[in-house]
């Protein structure tokens, strides 16, 4: 992608997380592998299934801790954050045993050098 305010070039990558445990680790070591071969500035978009933190979900079982693990230790490894969002917190629900559940799976982010654009 080419940006014409910045007039630099830079990589917008859409993602859709796994949802079964299995497969989430394969998912974090690719996106840690891209982040090592990208030297454009990068933001990443889409549903990464994972949660930052436990108040971004409401309703339901408590969050387990490998569920908060994973999304902050790419954030940390790959020098990117959460881009900041307007609007309702959370980017899905559903009801499951008669009570709904929110949680915010949704989001951007972004590595610091695309920050720094």
């Amino acid at each position: 992608m080419y940006d014409p305010i910045c007039k630099k070039n830079c990589i917008v990558s859409g993602v859709y997380g796994p949802a079964k445990e299995k497969d989430k680790d394969a998912f974090w070591t690719h996106l840690l592998h891209l982040n090592s071969v990208f030297d454009l500035p990068w933001l990443i978009v889409g549903d990464f299934n994972e949660l930052e933190s436990s108040n971004e979900k409401r309703g339901g079982r408590p969050v387990s801790l490998r569920r908060l693990t994973r999304l902050p230790q790419f954030l940390q490894a790959s020098h990117c954050e959460s881009v900041m969002a307007q609007g309702c917190p959370f980017t899905w629900k559903q009801r499951i045993h008669g009570s709904w559940i929110y949680e915010r799976l949704d989001r951007g982010l972004a590595r610091r050098d695309f920050s720094n654009l």
